[in-house]
């Protein structure tokens, strides 16, 4: 709506009138990642235009863009999907001191737990559960079409239905951007190679900039005297 030169969002007649708190929030993101100068009398940045190209969330947006400039667009795709879909990893909690489970209940889910972590920790990186996350994406698109998916993800206590509709989600982000710039085609196939040191530093960079407005702030230590 900035881009098309509508400022005052507010007074737009909306069918249905969104929420004030809303407005003001959504705008503040657009902001927060560069998409909005409130400085200029034209609010809408570069990057805010470009990102009008994308019928996805802004910040999934400008992290696709990011991921095209260096050269990790089909890591970025896929954490974009992993993002947009939800945890593909099977999780098992601790059992709880409620008296519902009984003791060999209680060892079993415990087993259980460890032998899950112990799988996921091949995929863990130790600074980005969303890195670790593509690992274990990677090593799925490995193994499809070739391998049973539905024995590969019961094995590794992977979520099958959500492992699949990432896949869905990467080909139709990955259309999309072919669409946005035909000039440079990116392949729709699901192979995903590992992305090297560099890249992952880039990574985590990228996932930093689509939520910089998230971004906690270490404060140091203080002592009694506030000092």
């Amino acid at each position: 709506m900035k881009n098309m030169g509508i400022n005052k969002i507010e007074s737009f007649p909306f069918p249905t009138i969104p929420n004030a708190e809303a407005i003001g929030a959504a705008l503040k993101t657009l902001v927060n990642i560069c998409a909005l100068d409130k400085k200029k009398k034209n609010p809408i940045t570069t990057l805010g235009k470009a990102l009008t190209n994308f019928p996805i969330s802004p910040r999934f947006g400008k992290m696709l863009l990011l991921g095209e400039q260096g050269n990790c667009v089909q890591h970025v795709i896929a954490i974009v999907s992993a993002l947009s879909v939800g945890d593909p990893f099977l999780r098992i909690h601790p059992p709880e001191d409620d008296g519902n489970e009984d003791l060999e209940e209680k060892e079993k889910r415990l087993k259980k737990m460890h032998r899950v972590a112990e799988i996921h920790n091949k995929w863990k990186n130790p600074n980005s559960d969303l890195l670790t996350c593509l690992n274990a994406i990677g090593a799925y698109s490995c193994h499809f079409p070739q391998e049973d998916v539905e024995t590969f993800c019961t094995q590794r206590y992977l979520h099958p239905k959500i492992m699949k509709e990432i896949g869905d989600m990467r080909s139709q982000l990955t259309n999309m951007l072919n669409i946005v710039n035909p000039e440079r085609m990116i392949s729709n196939s699901l192979n995903l190679d590992m992305p090297s040191r560099e890249q992952k530093i880039l990574l985590r960079q990228i996932i930093t900039a689509g939520f910089i407005d998230q971004v906690a702030m270490r404060i140091p230590e203080i002592d009694e005297q506030g000092r």
